[in-house]
């Protein structure tokens, strides 16, 4: 059978299967205390749970202890009925931390935040960007980091708030933070040098777990509805992804070489580009690698992607919010057309090289790059998935910012443009 009957008989197949199946977040449970019975959400059934523990008909879970105090009582019930109605003091959360950004080594460490929580302290945007997708008050953001400056088109309600410089431990102290937010291979060393402050870590970027961050941000936040609408817009873009790729046999996936910040780096399992591409719906010709390795021009060549995906890294952090310069996307994709020894590897001969930049691939913009990369993967598949369309409603909803942008802006995510690809 012709390898692109294949791929749509896989979609027709895909599109009768459960809508159940599809959702990014469905396996996954709400990692609060207080959240019993392990669903996503905190509700009467966790009361019950909580209830039939005591009675000794139900066992207990890892999360039934909602007070954290060690004991399952009447005080876990009552905490959960708190958190329902939204009048916890205190709420502990099991955050995930993991020694190095490209590591799957988890553990989980509880986290006990006491509320109300007035004065944050996000030490990396991508928090503040998923924060302002919740509809937190701006006035709660205490301190920004320094490159917010870089990109006050974007951030322009941030543009007066005090800033700080990667590891000004001494500067987000000054701010007085009841709670500061750190990447997952960050908090051991922020534990270190902020003994007193309570840290919680996310990164924001990894599409296995946004949604649980998104959710556990809005109980953190008292922002669960804002959560949830959210959530419904990213899965709805995500899910389109899988449901129409998900069936693909693995004989049939389009073959693809991510290539990061410099010649020949790539992102493999257990980084975030390994997984996005994959989700995509594509096979990583190094996705039998780990981390980010940097790897052998004639391993390339030998292996011989079907696309080349370029990362295209910023001088600065301006080109995480608002694009690149079109001639240095240009430049980019040219220089890896013209490598001597990509001449005869099957991405370049047939012209399929494209360039992405920031925000839209390695952060919280990512299913926007994950959408250009399914078109780019499986043109013939997604047809009628508009990622420029997706961008600019994201956007306007969940990021305040005009109607028109994107048409407003200098700045470029990808090249070639989809007209032209």
């Amino acid at each position: 059978m012709d390898r692109h009957w294949r791929i749509i008989s896989a979609l027709l197949i895909t599109l009768m299967a459960s809508a159940s199946t599809l959702s990014a977040g469905s396996d996954s449970a709400l990692n609060i205390f207080g959240n019993a019975n392990l669903d996503d959400t905190i509700d009467e059934k966790d009361v019950t749970f909580v209830e039939e523990v005591i009675k000794g008909t139900n066992e207990a879970t890892n999360l039934s202890d909602a007070n954290y105090d060690g004991k399952i009582d009447e005080n876990d019930i009552a905490q959960i009925r708190a958190i329902i109605a939204g009048e916890e003091k205190e709420l502990t959360v099991n955050i995930l931390t993991r020694p190095s950004m490209g590591s799957e080594d988890i553990t989980e460490v509880p986290v006990s935040i006491h509320k109300p929580i007035e004065r944050i302290v996000p030490t990396i945007m991508y928090h503040v960007v998923t924060m302002r997708a919740l509809g937190l008050d701006n006035d709660k953001i205490a301190g920004v980091r320094d490159n917010a400056k870089e990109a006050d088109a974007y951030f322009p309600e941030f543009s007066e708030l005090p800033m700080f410089s990667a590891g000004d431990y001494e500067a987000i102290l000054s701010f007085n933070p009841d709670l500061v937010i750190v990447d997952t291979s960050k908090f051991e060393e922020h534990s270190k040098n902020l003994p007193n402050a309570t840290i919680v870590a996310f990164d924001c970027w990894r599409p296995s777990t946004y949604v649980d961050e998104i959710r556990t941000l809005g109980y953190i936040l008292d922002k669960e509805d804002n959560a949830e609408e959210f959530i419904d817009f990213y899965e709805g873009v995500m899910n389109t992804i899988k449901g129409r790729t998900d069936k693909i046999p693995d004989e049939d996936r389009t073959e693809v070489y991510f290539e990061a910040w410099s010649p020949y780096s790539t992102g493999a399992k257990g980084s975030g580009y390994h997984e996005k591409v994959t989700m995509a719906g594509a096979s990583n010709i190094f996705g039998d690698l780990s981390d980010y390795p940097t790897v052998d021009p004639e391993e390339v060549m030998k292996r011989n992607p079907e696309i080349i995906v370029k990362y295209l890294k910023a001088s600065n952090d301006h080109i995480y919010y608002l694009g690149a310069n079109e001639t240095d996307l240009i430049d980019a994709r040219n220089e890896i057309m013209n490598r001597p020894e990509l001449a005869q590897v099957d991405a370049v001969k047939n012209g399929r090289v494209y360039v992405t930049t920031g925000d839209i691939i390695g952060a919280t913009r990512h299913f926007i790059g994950m959408a250009y990369m399914a078109k780019w993967f499986y043109p013939e598949l997604f047809e009628d998935l508009d990622p420029e369309a997706i961008h600019q409603e994201y956007l306007k909803r969940f990021q305040g910012l005009p109607d028109d942008f994107l048409d407003t802006q200098e700045g470029r995510f990808v090249y070639p443009p989809l007209n032209e690809s």
